[in-house]
């Protein structure tokens, strides 16, 4: 009885850590991101890295076109697409001055194929400010403004958020959501402002403002030419060199389309998982039953309970699991995620340690990952 009651005394502290860490995040994202109102001010190159994405570049070209930032270019490196991208984005630019095309590279040795596009866009830009985006995102009007408000205001060295998450199947959400357990467990983001560490860093390379001095300063995506979450790395290499980030909602501005089914969804996370704790074992062995313990599995008690004998819940179970939810539902609400799959995260959550056991092996064993047709390890 002693063992039991300590042990959901553990899960009400995981579930009211996830609270605190929930609220305070989100009040810092909200209290801080301005409404853009600067429209014109130190250049912005808008960069866009593209392989294979015939079907979404014209929607986010579209939307980036309309900007009513005045300042501003926009460059496109196709990297060796096989399908009509290069068709469609030599028609853009011949209909739009605005817009720069890149023929990418070859890909060299000890790079991967994103993180070499976005050094070549890099090289190209003429702006004071990066702001690196992606072929599925879709921007409001006010996109690059809010880019420009926010770094100005913040006197930040680069900034990011969440883009709203689109998804046309259901099955999909509940994976993508995944992708918010940073605001709950791992990443305070109010000290972003202060002395943050570079563990700490968080990016989105759908949604990626620098500097372009800072940029430089730390080498650029040369400095990490072979890392799969280049967005995180990169993010973690400018907080290490004392440069400064602000984390906001920028979903209010820009949405993204990630995946087209759950399979890829899964996929897309497990590519990338393994290398977000930049693949060190001892840690992630100590964190992953942790979290089976006492995130995953006070939830599956507690809906044991409630069908089978729901008055004799434990108090320190009802506390953990209550808050956890509580907290899950509120980040997914401020992200424009629907109910149920703030609802549907017992069944989530187990997938996270699915898809870092098979990140660990396919890694490891040098399996490596298909993406954009091509093998990543």
């Amino acid at each position: 009885m002693m063992f039991e009651n300590i042990y959901f005394l553990i899960a009400a502290a995981a579930g009211l850590f996830a609270l605190y860490m929930a609220v305070r995040n989100l009040l810092f994202i909200y209290r801080n991101s301005l409404r853009p109102f600067v429209t014109n001010g130190p250049k912005v190159s808008v960069l866009i890295p593209v392989r294979n994405e015939e079907h979404t570049i014209g929607r986010c070209l579209d939307s980036l076109l309309i900007q009513n930032y005045i300042n501003y270019e926009i460059i496109v490196l196709d990297d060796l697409s096989t399908d009509n991208t290069w068709e469609i984005l030599s028609a853009y630019e011949t209909a739009h001055s605005s817009i720069s095309l890149v023929q990418g590279k070859p890909l060299p040795e000890g790079w991967y194929g994103k993180n070499h596009a976005l050094h070549q866009l890099a090289a190209e830009a003429s702006g004071e400010i990066l702001l690196f985006t992606d072929a599925d995102t879709k921007h409001k009007k006010t996109s690059v403004s809010f880019a420009v408000t926010n770094i100005e205001y913040h006197d930040a060295d680069f900034l990011s958020g969440y883009p709203r998450q689109t998804f046309s199947l259901k099955s999909i959400g509940p994976v993508l959501s995944l992708l918010f357990l940073n605001l709950i467990f791992f990443t305070p983001v109010w000290t972003q402002k202060k002395k943050p560490l570079p563990v700490f860093g968080l990016v989105l390379g759908q949604y990626l403002c620098i500097r372009s001095t800072a940029y430089w300063a730390v080498g650029g995506y040369a400095s990490i030419p072979k890392v799969l979450t280049d967005d995180i790395h990169m993010g973690r290499l400018l907080i290490k060199n004392g440069f400064r980030q602000v984390f906001l909602r920028v979903g209010t501005i820009v949405s993204c389309e990630m995946y087209d089914s759950f399979q890829n969804a899964v996929q897309g996370i497990t590519k990338c998982i393994f290398d977000f704790f930049d693949k060190k074992l001892i840690i992630l062995f100590l964190l992953m039953p942790v979290f089976l313990l006492f995130v995953v599995l006070p939830s599956w008690l507690f809906i044991f309970y409630l069908f089978i004998t729901p008055l004799t819940i434990p108090f320190f179970l009802y506390v953990g699991v209550v808050s956890l939810c509580a907290a899950w539902i509120i980040v997914l609400n401020f992200n424009h995620f629907p109910l149920y799959t703030a609802l549907l995260y017992p069944w989530a959550f187990p997938l996270v340690i699915y898809m870092l056991l098979r990140g660990i092996y396919s890694t490891l064993t040098g399996k490596g990952f298909l993406w954009k047709n091509r093998v990543v390890k």
